[in-house]
């Protein structure tokens, strides 16, 4: 637990000054929750903290040395693999990401699908509040976000023999559906 503590406090500090897109909401809110999915469906304490510090790398100032020294190589390559190339267009760097995570070991897949499913928990809240005007605040549509979050939920979790990735990969299969279906 205490190191779980280290890892939101690393975590908010590195994303202390970030909003979330189009909200007034503290950034630290998503890592915060894809660390409580991942605890809520029974997910490895270094899996969790990678979970809290997964944008780090990709969001942040802070590097894959940095979150070596303080958590280990484990969690910083789990990080590491969860960072996509900002500088690539968004559909190149969609593509490659998924197609990344395919051949992604467990540990990584897990912390991916809790991110996924925090993010589709959130647009699903969105939905109710605000409608499908929603969509307007991601530089791909409706459509595209739903190519994007079936295919990454996919890659993480079809066909994967592991009790924690079934649970997560049905949950956001669920909640897709009742975001996506007209």
């Amino acid at each position: 637990m205490e190191r779980i503590l280290k890892a939101a406090e690393f975590a908010n500090e590195a994303h202390k000054h970030q909003k979330r897109k189009s909200t007034d909401l503290p950034y630290i809110t998503h890592p915060l929750s894809v660390g409580l999915i991942l605890s809520k469906f029974g997910a490895e304490e270094d899996e969790i903290i990678a979970g809290l510090l997964h944008d780090v790398i990709e969001d942040t100032e802070y590097t894959y040395e940095d979150i070596k020294n303080e958590f280990g190589r484990k969690i910083a390559d789990i990080v590491l693999q969860l960072s996509e190339e900002k500088e690539l267009p968004w559909e190149e760097r969609k593509k490659q990401h998924i197609d990344h995570l395919k051949e992604a070991d467990i540990s990584t897949k897990r912390v991916a699908l809790a991110d996924k499913l925090a993010n589709l928990y959130s647009i699903k809240h969105e939905l109710k509040e605000h409608g499908e005007n929603l969509w307007n605040r991601f530089s791909r549509g409706k459509e595209q976000q739903k190519w994007y979050y079936t295919s990454m939920v996919e890659a993480c979790g079809s066909g994967v023999e592991d009790e924690v990735i079934k649970k997560l990969y049905e949950e956001a299969q669920r909640v897709l559906k009742e975001i996506f279906t007209d």
